[in-house]
């Protein structure tokens, strides 16, 4: 997931990519299509956030998440990933979207914001963060919540003039799993990081099919915030997710 209005899986088969020689596209050896993500394709990110997404990724489903909740959260994120139409990238199976990642760039030598405080998850109740949060719907508020708090030490860890390249969705359908795409994906955006500039790049993993592909890409946890401690009045917000996922994290990967 991912985070603020910059806000905001175990694929380890290979799929060979032959790099087109123009668009910056490729193909599968499945023949599928994978594109640099623009604004031309914002109505089928929102779809496939919207339909498909929800409905599987685990702190999403685990909170019953439907459209009507999510529908300006995904909104933010589908315009965070492809209005730069750089860094992204969506895969497509002739004219269906079947994967995505959408990622961002944060260069915090250009930013004069502070440091955000330290906010001490274990012993923090965020009822009011929940309640505060920039979305009309309760349940698009605990997710960019969540996401935050994961991601509110970014640069204070990784430093203030740090250049940063963000992952912040990565979803393959399911009906496409097994064949490799989120490590794809992830070495692709990997490779966009380096020849911007990037020193870092970062993520907060909340599925432990995505926290599995950055572990055995060198990414390393950095901290993790527990779903069992992630609270609104005193009950936890995420519970018994279905891949089993026990708290989402900060992984990073220094180039």
């Amino acid at each position: 997931m991912a985070q603020s209005c910059e806000a905001k899986k175990k694929f380890f088969h290979e799929v060979a990519f032959e790099e087109s020689s123009h668009q910056g596209n490729a193909e599968t050896s499945d023949n599928l299509r994978i594109d640099v993500a623009t604004r031309k394709h914002a109505k089928d990110i929102e779809k496939y956030l919207n339909e498909e997404f929800s409905a599987n990724e685990p702190i999403s489903r685990s909170i019953s998440l439907t459209k009507n909740d999510a529908c300006d959260f995904f909104h933010d994120l589908t315009e965070n990933g492809c209005s730069h139409e750089k860094y992204s990238s969506v895969v497509y199976d002739k004219d269906r979207l079947i994967a995505l990642l959408l990622c961002a760039v944060k260069n915090h030598a250009t930013d004069d914001a502070p440091i955000p405080p330290e906010i001490d998850a274990e012993h923090h109740d965020f009822a009011e963060e929940i309640r505060k949060g920039p979305y009309k719907n309760q349940k698009a508020n605990q997710l960019f919540t969540y996401v935050y708090a994961i991601e509110h030490r970014q640069k204070r860890l990784l430093g203030s003039k740090s250049k940063v390249f963000k992952l912040d969705i990565l979803g393959v359908h399911r009906d496409y799993r097994g064949r490799g795409l989120g490590k794809k994906l992830t070495e692709r955006a990997l490779e966009i990081a380096r020849a911007d500039g990037c020193q870092f790049v970062a993520t907060a993993a909340t599925a432990m099919a995505s926290q599995g592909i950055f572990t055995k890409m060198g990414f390393q946890t950095l901290y993790e915030i527990p779903y069992a401690v992630f609270r609104e009045n005193g009950k936890a917000v995420f519970q018994n997710l279905h891949d089993g996922c026990k708290g989402g994290k900060f992984m990073v990967l220094r180039l």
